[in-house]
């Protein structure tokens, strides 16, 4: 994985943090309909960002990168 993408990675997982924060405080996007199927969606992508990140970090590690 290159820096940017892992700098992509990073900035979606802003962004979905932004959108869970505005869930939580009950404002949700136009057109939503179901806010708790939306948020687990988010959570659901956030979790497959956080394995990306985690497996590059392992291999990076385990490399002498780290």
């Amino acid at each position: 994985m290159n820096e940017a993408r892992r700098l992509e990675i990073q900035q979606r997982w802003a962004a979905i943090d932004r959108e869970l924060t505005a869930i939580a405080d009950c404002r949700v996007s136009p057109g939503t309909t179901d806010p708790a199927k939306k948020e687990a969606e988010l959570l659901e992508e956030q979790d497959a960002l956080e394995y990306k990140l985690g497996l590059e970090y392992f291999r990076r590690r385990d490399q002498g990168e780290v």
